[in-house]
């Protein structure tokens, strides 16, 4: 499942235009952990990444994990 999350948000993040230092201070995250992510290694609480991604990107962790989950690998 992480892989299929981490290429769900690189997926939304590239589709909004935005590059993985726009997303440093909405987020939190640096770039490397941002990179990692986005690669599917998970460095703690999926959702609380998740929660930050969505709110960068204008939508809501639901339909982000509702994609990840309709996502084939």
């Amino acid at each position: 499942m992480g892989v299929k999350l981490g290429a769900e948000l690189r997926h939304r993040r590239k589709r909004a235009g935005l590059t993985m230092t726009d997303l440093e201070d909405s987020t939190g995250y640096g770039e490397s952990m941002l990179s990692l992510i986005e690669r599917g290694r998970w460095p703690g609480d999926p959702d609380r990444v998740v929660n930050a991604y969505a709110e960068a990107l204008g939508t809501t962790p639901h339909a982000i994990w509702r994609a990840a989950l309709d996502r084939e690998a």
